[in-house]
């Protein structure tokens, strides 16, 4: 059969089609036997940081087809390109500052690693300066001080310290030690600073005599007021071999102890200035002295009047020295500082109470100011004539006159109950008011029983009769220009209790646990304390005082009268007062302190290891002091109207041991 011409024709283009196809299968398969892969570049060593020791950068590359010794190696430095021999390139040649550096490896065919080594170099050729030092030998130790140079970041990471041939490398601090042995001869020191990059600088030389033995040094903290709150006055004491000198010290020539550094003033000595003499004696007998005065303050200022208006509150008169106000935490009575006050300032008052106290320039403290009070809400006016329950903040206005049956009327927690200036709150006989939240007198309060239990009762400007309060437990007792009349307080358990400028025409307040009690201008008051952690009375009038179990009381410009009892292991400090009685007792290892006092009392019985000290009174009429197994002190005491009648064990000194 005879083929056509155009399938002949068809036929050949095939064929020639599969050879090209065969021969360009052929071409790639020997390629791909033939061909090369790039080669890896490995970091070794680089030193990110050179210094004048100098630095280096090495690699080595890794290639399947190559070995290693036949590849080579380029280096681009801030972007110039060169070549690096044998895989390693020398930083010192680079010139001071920060360099961006890129490094790879390449194949004898040239294929050229695809992600070089990229890295960051700081060169730093410049030595830091000298350490500028201070030396000091403080008890066989010699203090180095690293001095500031003004500078807000100095490069200095270590120093080297050389003396004689021992070597000690250390990080840098401002300070550091080194023990010294005395009588070794004079002793090399030398300090050296290095950089971060190891760049040393000059070194600072320095001679240490160990041969020699200098006084003690001796210098005070620059206080010149001090008071009966704050009668440390701290010394510094330094010796260069010695760690303990002796130090000794006397005020206007008496002997005063000396602990752990601090002079302590007894109390003994008067309001006004004194004279301060130091001596410190080392071990060697080297001695240093220390003369300065001082202003003792024994006079408490006068609490600050605080007022409130508005959301401020703001200060009536500024008293002497400083006012810090406080914050009293209701529930748990904790009283907490947040700011002093300016006389011309007012400041935002938080709600709650707030609390002032004066502080003089020498530290002595006032008695804590009257509270002042921020509601949350205004109290809701009560519209009616009787009082049977407070449901909500509530308050009884001026004009007013509420009364309260024969029933037990509760002030919940957190509810307020204020009769205004001008109000009326009467209590039947048998009626009594439970206080858990807060009960405000401004006004008139008559009859029944007040019972505080977990609440507080504030007394501003008012007029209490016939009333019984009794305090189970409270954070806060205060009164305030207020009149207390023929009635009486029991206080079983409280935090704070305030009396400022109140009347208690004869009244009794019985206070058998208190953490601190204070009374400022208080008249006409039978004051009973038991376990009292701190009470402070100032410029009061009280008709008796029995303080006992436990307790510590000052009082102080005020009249105590018809009777004075102390016992129980107490402390009563009576000073620019006057006491007028028939009799004082002190039993049962308590101390009594009468100072610069008016005493017009016929016997005074000490007994029981008990302690009475006598300073600069006056005694308005001869004193017959019965001393029963207790002591009896003189400081600077007239003594020719007081006769002693001891028996059984006694100590009488003529001096404040």
């Amino acid at each position: 059969m005879q083929t056509r011409p155009e399938w002949r024709s068809i036929s050949s283009l095939w064929k020639i089609s599969l050879l090209l196809l065969g021969a360009l299968l052929t071409l790639m398969g020997c390629t791909e036997v033939s061909g090369n892969t790039p080669p890896d570049t490995k970091l070794l060593h680089a030193d990110t940081l050179v210094g004048l020791r100098g630095g280096y950068l090495e690699v080595e590359g890794e290639d399947k087809e190559t070995p290693v010794e036949e590849l080579r190696y380029l280096i681009e430095i801030d972007g110039k390109e060169m070549p690096m021999e044998n895989g390693r390139f020398d930083l010192s040649v680079l010139s001071e500052g920060i360099h961006k550096i890129k490094v790879w490896a390449v194949d004898p065919q040239g294929m050229e690693d695809p992600s070089p080594i990229e890295l960051t170099v700081r060169v730093d050729l410049t030595p830091p300066p000298p350490p500028l030092i201070s030396t000091k030998l403080v008890s066989s130790t010699l203090e180095i001080e690293i001095l500031d140079y003004g500078l807000e970041k100095l490069d200095t990471e270590q120093l080297v310290i050389t003396i004689d041939s021992s070597v000690t490398t250390t990080t840098y601090t401002d300070r550091m030690t080194l023990k010294l042995r005395k009588d070794e001869g004079k002793k090399e020191l030398k300090v050296t600073a290095l950089d971060a990059a190891g760049n040393p600088s000059s070194p600072v030389e320095l001679l240490v005599d160990t041969d020699i033995d200098k006084p003690p040094t001796i210098f005070s903290e620059p206080r010149t007021f001090l008071s009966l709150d704050e009668p440390e006055l701290l010394l510094f004491v330094e010796d260069d071999w010695d760690a303990t000198p002796l130090v000794f010290a006397e005020v206007d020539g008496e002997s005063v102890d000396v602990v752990n550094n601090r002079v302590t003033i007894p109390s003994k000595f008067t309001e006004g200035w004194h004279t301060l003499d130091v001596t410190v004696r080392d071990s060697e007998g080297h001695e240093s002295y220390l003369t300065r005065a001082f202003y003792l303050e024994k006079t408490r200022p006068s609490p600050p009047e605080l007022e409130v208006s508005g959301n401020f509150i703001r200060l009536k008169e500024m008293p002497e020295g400083v006012v810090g106000l406080y914050t009293l935490n209701l529930k748990n009575g904790e009283l907490r500082f947040f700011k002093s006050i300016d006389p011309d300032e007012s400041t935002f008052m938080p709600y709650g109470v707030v609390l002032g106290q004066s502080v003089s320039i020498g530290g002595m403290r006032s008695t804590y100011s009257s509270p002042k009070m921020r509601f949350l809400n205004e109290p809701a006016t009560h519209t009616h004539t009787v009082l049977a329950a407070v449901t909500r903040d509530t308050l009884i206005s001026s004009g007013t006159s509420v009364r309260v049956p024969g029933v037990t009327l509760t002030i919940p927690e957190n509810r307020i109950l204020l009769v205004d200036a001008g109000g009326t709150l009467q209590l039947d006989p048998s009626a009594r008011i439970m206080v858990r939240g807060t009960l405000i007198v401004r006004g008139n309060l008559s009859g029944g029983e007040l019972l505080v239990n977990g609440g507080q009762l504030i007394a501003e400007g008012a007029q209490i009769n016939s009333t019984k309060i009794k305090v189970i437990t409270t954070p806060l007792l205060s009164f305030e220009s207020s009149r207390f009349e023929n009635g009486e307080i029991e206080i079983l358990d409280a935090k704070l209790v305030i009396a400022n400028e109140t009347d208690f025409e004869g009244s009794v307040l019985k206070a058998f646990s208190v953490d601190k009690l204070h009374m400022w201008k208080v008249v006409s008051l039978k004051l009973d304390l038991k376990n009292v952690g701190s009470a402070m009375i100032g410029e009061s009038s009280l008709n008796s005082l029995n303080v006992g179990a436990i307790s510590e009381c000052e009082i102080s410009n005020s009249k105590i009268q018809e009777f004075l009892e102390l016992s129980g292991m107490s402390e009563l400090y009576i000073r620019n007062s006057v006491v007028s009685m028939n009799s004082i007792s002190v039993s049962m290892a308590s101390l009594m302190i009468l100072e610069k006092t008016d005493v017009d009392v016929s016997r005074l019985y000490v007994s029981r290891n008990s302690r009475c000290v006598m300073r600069y009174n006056d005694l308005q009429k001869k004193l017959r002091v019965d001393l029963d197994n207790a002591d009896l002190v003189f400081y600077k005491q007239p003594m020719e109207k007081i006769e002693i009648n001891p028996s059984g064990g006694y100590r009488i000194f003529d001096h404040e041991p």
